[in-house]
């Protein structure tokens, strides 16, 4: 009997949506001979930076090793993005999957070069997950989408109006709730149930593993439970950011204001355990640090700063 297990892909992407838990998890997934992994995706979208990631993880860990497939409960730009390196894809029955529109900064609209950048690689993606470029592309800009299925249900895709059957006309972005998936072969199929899903896959029977946990549609893992960790920890950092960032420069400020050198050097001796703590953040949550522009010069200059302040 094959062995799968359900995992959650959740929150903003790059925070807590992201490829590293993932990596993480691929050692035990390996130890207890697990076939199949379900992510489970419910997400508005999140990071850019993040996507290339996920695909690599995705792409060169997870499939070679286990039949790996989404289960789409929301999946916004880059959550979509990111889910759609597989060549399975099943929905929920609210499910919903698209609006791939890209952002930077203070929600300006990614155009020109990056823009290219990102539809070329959404592009290259398409190809690895084995779907028509065109449906990505309506996804992430206003370009028309429509098909024509032939006698044998073959689907023929078109960034056009050509096609007999009209999914998005121009001027839109293009988002799939889960009968507009089906009908045009987008996903494999529409449930909220596990069971169903175990028969939509193919199988009569699969061992899910895990604990089965009061109020869950599917049984806990040690990669969910992991997962659900990293969500929750990752949020916390988040939320105390500002709060390390003051300690540490409050302790830096008063370093800087004793003529005691003495004194100075106990302010000195608090901010560079403000600055631990901060650097712990940024070694264990990478997108945490590259959004708060945490980057190895940054911690340098820091250093050599607090240097400075306990020469006399």
């Amino acid at each position: 009997m094959p062995r799968g297990v359900v995992i959650t892909l959740e929150g903003m992407v790059g925070v807590q949506f992201a490829a590293q838990p993932l990596h993480n998890s691929i050692e035990w997934l390996e130890d207890n001979e697990i076939d199949i992994v379900v992510f489970k995706v419910n997400s508005g979208g999140g990071y850019l930076l993040e996507i290339p990631k996920m695909h690599e993880v995705i792409h060169d860990e997870f499939k070679p090793r286990f039949r790996t497939v989404a289960w789409i409960e929301s999946a916004i730009s880059a959550a979509a993005m990111s889910s759609h390196i597989l060549e399975e894809i099943y929905f929920m029955r609210d499910g919903n999957y698209g609006a791939c529109t890209g952002w930077s900064g203070a929600l300006v609209a990614v155009e020109g070069l990056e823009l290219e950048k990102v539809l070329y690689m959404m592009e290259r993606v398409s190809a690895q997950g084995k779907r028509a470029p065109e449906i990505m592309r309506s996804m992430q800009i206003e370009d028309p989408l429509s098909y024509n299925r032939n006698q044998d249900g073959e689907i023929t895709w078109y960034n056009t109006d050509e096609g007999e059957y009209m999914v998005n006309p121009a001027g839109r972005i293009l988002t799939f709730d889960s009968a507009q998936a089906a009908e045009c072969k987008f996903s494999k199929g529409t449930t909220n149930d596990l069971n169903t899903l175990t028969t939509m896959l193919g199988y009569n029977e699969i061992e899910w593993v895990g604990k089965e946990v009061s109020g869950e549609i599917f049984p806990i893992s040690q990669p969910e439970a992991d997962m659900r960790a990293w969500r929750e920890g990752v949020t916390k950092a988040e939320e105390r950011m500002g709060s390390y960032f003051q300690k540490y420069g409050t302790a830096v400020q008063n370093a800087q204001g004793s003529q005691d050198l003495k004194q100075r050097g106990s302010f000195v001796g608090l901010a560079r355990r403000h600055l631990a703590v901060i650097r712990s953040v940024a070694k264990n949550y990478p997108t945490l640090a590259y959004v708060n522009g945490l980057s190895d010069d940054w911690f340098r200059e820091q250093e050599r700063m607090l240097r400075d302040l306990l020469r006399p």
